[in-house]
């Protein structure tokens, strides 16, 4: 689920979507801070989460992002591990010009 709410399911919706977004907006970028794990042994599964910072524009303004997430990871039966789940929630978004250091 994206910091907007957005839900997709599956690796070619995703596929879909990123793209769809990348595409079209030239200075689209996310980055991600994991700030802990936790791995459970007897079910195969971890917890990643951390801080997610992001820029898009829209309507001729750059549009600053930021929040937390936590990401589900389960290991498959070849050992590989993937994410199942991953949940962002926006706590912070203005405009470029109008953010102040």
């Amino acid at each position: 689920m994206t910091g907007r709410g957005v839900q997709s399911r599956g690796i070619q919706e995703q596929r879909r979507r990123w793209s769809e977004s990348f595409g079209s907006d030239p200075i689209v970028c996310y980055r991600r801070r994991t700030t802990g794990l936790s791995v459970s042994k007897q079910f195969e599964c971890a917890e990643e989460r951390g801080s997610w910072a992001g820029k898009y524009s829209l309507n001729q303004s750059v549009i600053l992002v930021a929040g937390v997430y936590s990401a589900k990871w389960q290991m498959q039966q070849n050992g590989q591990w993937l994410i199942q789940t991953e949940v962002f929630t926006t706590l912070k978004s203005f405009t470029a010009n109008s953010y102040k250091r």
